[in-house]
């Protein structure tokens, strides 16, 4: 029995259907198995029994199809029936064309509605073009399908992307927040409160923040290479997947497909180029703020770090001028003390020297004899003679202290230039020069010179004055 003609060609509508699904290759049939993917209920249809009137149209299509095709080359409005000798095989002899179903030899009683003599050609069958539209209509749902696919794609790479630009900013508008805090900690008002370790220690702390900085514009390109790499292997599978159901439809030959599959490739290839570049760009201007950045802080840094190396330096600066301003160096004790034990010492020779005038003035005949007059007097000549080892002892005495005071003053302003050496050093600052330390030491060597000035001016004025003191005691002529 013929198959169903009608049957045969509605298969081809029936491809559309969906899948049906099958098992694991267990027996190694690859290609059986990737048919069978494609199978619907249309193509186990059964062979059916036709009617007369049907296999007599059968028939005569199968054997005018025979006899179409012996006259090869035949083209319509040719004059076919002289280019074949149609007037020597048939009994309409002349130009006219004889019927195809005569000219195959068949003699046909009925006829039905497509199997006579004017039976158009088969390229302009309506089922055919039919058949022609089913695949041209599944060729566009593919293309249109896939389409639609790889916009979701770039859609949803797109949203992924942003929020991955998002997070990055915020990382680093944050991380700004830490640094300046970090900063915050060398202000005017913190520095007198810090050592180089603690300086030192905001340095550090900022580069471990630079370092994680990088880190996060790393972890931006190395995810956004990865969305890159990850839409061009799904752009890559549907078009694969596009490939093979547009070859399977076969609306178009494999030229055109693969032509059209290469451009949407181009395409894609020429996006995800434009992304990179994006990505690079964007990368690229990260690091340069960063190295930009960089500078700045280690700039600000060093700014910090040369107001630390000056608030030191003011520092030991006020602190030895409150040191020589102190009273220990300003009025020192000692020098009270010393004069304080000159003035005892005088006002107890001075009593002494009262008491031996007294007891002169006692001396009266018959008590004032040679002998007492003569120890009288040398008394007196002893106790100046004690006077004035006294004056020189005393005045002596108030001289070194006076110099010692001094040199104790010396100590202090070199105390402070090696301290400022010592900063310099501990700072990396440039070390000072002798005349910049004799510059900023120059008002304390100014003090403490004058200072031993009025003190030795005050112990010459001092022995000058007990000199003449002396001198008026004295009994002239001794």
């Amino acid at each position: 029995q013929a198959l169903d003609f009608k049957a045969t060609t509605s298969l081809l509508g029936a491809l559309t259907t969906k899948q049906i699904s099958y098992a694991k290759d267990v027996t190694g049939n690859r290609d059986a198995l990737d048919k069978a993917r494609f199978r619907t209920s249309m193509a186990n249809a059964t062979w059916v029994p036709k009617q007369e009137n049907q296999q007599a149209e059968t028939d005569v299509r199968m054997l005018t199809k025979t006899a179409w095709h012996i006259g090869g080359g035949y083209n319509i409005g040719v004059g076919y029936a002289d280019q074949h000798g149609f007037s020597k095989l048939g009994t309409h002899a002349g130009l006219e064309p004889p019927r195809l179903y005569e000219y195959a030899g068949l003699t046909v009683t009925s006829f039905t509605k497509s199997s006579g003599p004017f039976m158009s050609d088969q390229r302009k069958d309506a089922r055919i073009e039919t058949m022609l539209g089913s695949k041209k209509e599944r060729h566009d749902y593919a293309v249109q399908d896939m389409e639609s696919k790889m916009k979701l794609v770039n859609d949803s790479l797109e949203t992924v992307i942003v929020e991955l630009i998002r997070t990055v900013r915020t990382n680093l508008k944050e991380n700004e927040d830490t640094i300046e805090q970090l900063y915050l900690r060398l202000a005017d008002e913190f520095l007198t409160r810090i050592d180089m370790a603690q300086l030192q220690g905001v340095w550090s702390e900022y580069q471990e923040q630079s370092k994680l900085r990088e880190v996060w514009i790393s972890e931006f390109e190395e995810q956004a290479e990865g969305l890159e790499v990850q839409r061009a292997a799904l752009v890559k599978n549907e078009l694969q997947i596009l490939g093979a159901v547009l070859l399977d439809v076969a609306h178009e030959l494999r030229g055109p497909i693969e032509r059209m599959l290469e451009e949407y490739a181009h395409k894609q290839n020429i996006l995800v180029l434009n992304n990179r570049r994006a990505y690079a760009d964007m990368v690229q201007r990260l690091r340069r703020h960063e190295i930009e950045k960089d500078k700045k802080s280690r700039a600000r840094w060093e700014t910090r770090k040369g107001a630390w190396y000056d608030t030191l330096h003011d520092r030991a600066v006020a602190k030895c001028k409150a040191t020589l301003l102190s009273k220990p160096y300003a009025n020192p004790k000692k020098r009270d003390t010393l004069y304080g034990a000159l003035r005892s010492q005088q006002v107890i020779l001075f009593e002494r020297r009262v008491n031996m005038w007294m007891d002169l003035q006692a001396l009266t005949p018959p008590s004032l004899t040679t002998d007492k007059s003569k120890a009288w007097m040398e008394n007196l000549v002893q106790l100046d003679s004690e006077q004035e080892l006294e004056h020189k002892q005393r005045c002596g005495a108030l001289r070194k202290f006076e110099m010692e005071h001094f040199h104790d003053s010396q100590t202090v302003v070199e105390g402070l230039k090696k301290e400022l050496k010592g900063y310099a050093e501990m700072t990396d600052a440039p070390m000072p020069s002798e005349d910049e330390l004799k510059e900023c030491s120059q008002e304390f060597e100014e003090l403490i010179l004058k200072r031993r000035e009025v003190g030795q001016e005050a112990v010459r004025q001092c022995s000058e004055t007990l000199a003449l003191q002396l001198d008026y005691l004295s009994v002239p002529g001794i």
